[in-house]
Parts: C-alpha cells; structure tokens; sequence
C-alpha cells in the first residue's frame, strides 16, 4: 500500500485515481504515477522510509497480501540487451488494471 502525507494529500490522491478508468488505473508507470501526484522531483525518494511523503506499508491487518510478480519491461525494444530482458517490471497479479499481460 503507498501512504501519503496527511487528509488533503489523501484526498487529492483518490481525487487523481477517481479519473482514470479503473481498467487503466495501472497500465503503465505513467498512469501510476500520475495517480499518485509523482512527479520528477519525487526521484529518489526512499519509499521504504517511514517519514518519507511516499512510502510502501504492509497491508492492514486482515487485507490480503498482494501477489506480485515480474517480467522484462513493456513497449522497450528501442533498449539494448540486457536492458530489454531485465525484470523491472512488477504487478499484482490478480489486478484487471495491469497492462500487456
């Protein structure tokens, strides 16, 4: 689960997830990212910091853990091997919203 800073920071969060189509809600880093209100300033964050604006928890007690998986990244056969092959890609496997299964 990504955490954000706060009742306003929450609330324009759901307010950005309300208006993509839940179908593309996580097609691509982009879509994610502006879902989220990430922008190129929040590079680098540690999202394994507690303090930081952004962060991944652990699921609440009695939610289900997600089932994650990995594969090569989507749409970069402009890369170069190994870049092309690399696992960087992560997804829920159970999400409808995840693209190019």
């Amino acid at each position: 689960m990504l955490a954000s800073t706060g009742p306003a920071a929450t609330a324009a969060i759901a307010r950005r997830i309300e208006a993509i189509p839940t179908a593309r809600l996580a097609a691509g880093p982009g879509l994610a990212a502006l879902a989220f209100g990430l922008t190129r300033a929040d590079t680098g964050l540690d999202l394994l910091d507690p303090t930081s604006p952004i962060r991944i928890e652990a699921p609440s007690a009695g939610q289900p853990a997600a089932s994650i998986a990995t594969s090569a990244r989507i749409g970069i056969d402009y890369a170069p091997e190994p870049w092309r092959s690399v696992a960087w890609r992560f997804f829920d496997t159970k999400s409808a919203a995840v693209s190019g299964r």
